[in-house]
């Protein structure tokens, strides 16, 4: 998430705060907003909008790196089972 809140400012203070947080999964989309969780898969409270959010590539071999391939596995196979539950119905 982008600290926006720094963006227009001359104080000193911006040019040593980070701009950017650390990484979050999506857990939810609501048109352009979004619901986050941590990468432990703690929620966070608030609904952010696409405009504060960038897409994040970890390098490879890093735990980041690792925790994405579990975050995206993990939705996968959510996915999957959603499939199949859907063929189940029809």
């Amino acid at each position: 998430m982008h600290a926006t809140e720094w963006a227009r400012t001359f104080a000193t203070i911006k040019k040593l705060i980070p701009m950017w947080s650390i990484p979050h999964c999506i857990k939810t989309k609501q048109l352009n907003s979004y619901t986050l969780e941590t990468l432990t898969g703690l929620p966070l409270a608030r609904i952010y909008n696409s405009r504060r959010l960038r897409a994040f590539t970890p390098h490879a071999g890093t735990e980041l790196a690792m925790a994405e391939l579990v975050c995206m596995e993990t939705v996968e196979e959510e996915e999957a089972e959603d499939m199949d539950v859907d063929l189940v119905k029809v």
